[in-house]
């Protein structure tokens, strides 16, 4: 990464080969690359392979309308005008939803619209989501959610979710508990999400999904992280994952 003025760009490869049965597949692939031009008034605007974050539905499969399928990366142009403290705006047109082993491969350059409006306050953080594909196999529409995050007990319990219908008219509805006072306590990050895709006529429906990840920050070079999955097709997924060299601290400013 590099950084001159208000100019930020960013490149990272994902080396990736998974082996199942005998079998080995490459999965790699450059998972981020773009460019951003930021303006502490005006915004920001960004172009390139880049990641969709907001919402806070995190480690479900189909939990958010925008990042199902664990897909959080995409070839876009995104906007992000300045339009007030306490809300968020982005629009972006999507010239390739699904980039090449991201996380499967997709053939061709899937095209689309996607927009959020946001708004934090003391009582919660709400979002209204907006996704449109122009070019799928299949017959598509407009996918729009509402998320929320809320406390149930201020600074220990909070409550957030997403309730929608996605872009093939299948009914969202996620929900998930995190727990920001045991993390201040014991730097256990651990969050709780059920999620469930239902309805629609065009494509099949996934199963319903119960899943639990904690995050460990062991020190400033080590983290770790635990997930659970269980799915109502009798499905279970665990991962152990641990990184090495990271660091919590800021990045340095770095020049081209």
């Amino acid at each position: 990464m590099a950084s001159s003025g208000r100019l930020f760009a960013e490149v990272a490869l994902r080396p990736l080969r998974l082996y199942d049965d005998g079998f080995s597949s490459d999965f790699s692939a450059v998972s981020d690359a773009n460019l951003t031009y930021s303006d502490d008034r005006r915004g920001e605007i960004q172009f390139g392979r880049q990641r969709f974050l907001r919402g806070p539905s995190q480690i479900t499969l189909f939990g958010s309308l925008v990042r199902q399928g664990s897909r959080e990366v995409m070839d876009a142009v995104r906007v992000s005008p300045n339009i007030g403290r306490g809300r968020t705006l982005e629009l972006a047109y999507l010239y390739d939803a699904f980039p090449r082993s991201l996380p499967f491969r997709i053939g061709g350059a899937q095209k689309g619209f996607y927009g959020r409006a946001g708004v934090e306050s003391k009582a919660g953080n709400f979002g209204v989501n907006l996704l449109r594909y122009t070019n799928t196999p299949v017959n598509s529409t407009l996918g729009a959610s509402l998320d929320f995050s809320v406390p149930l007990a201020r600074n220990e319990v909070e409550l957030y979710g997403e309730v929608g219908r996605d872009m093939f008219r299948r009914r969202l509805t996620s929900i998930g508990l995190t727990f920001p006072g045991l993390f201040e306590r014991s730097d256990f990050d651990v969050y709780l999400e059920y999620a469930r895709l239902r309805g629609g006529n065009n494509i099949a429906d996934p199963p319903n999904e119960i899943s639990a990840r904690v995050y460990r920050r062991v020190n400033q070079r080590f983290n770790a992280v635990t997930a659970l999955s269980r799915f109502s097709d009798n499905n279970t997924n665990f991962t152990l994952g641990i990184s090495i060299g990271a660091r919590s601290s800021g990045l340095p400013r770095l020049s081209p």
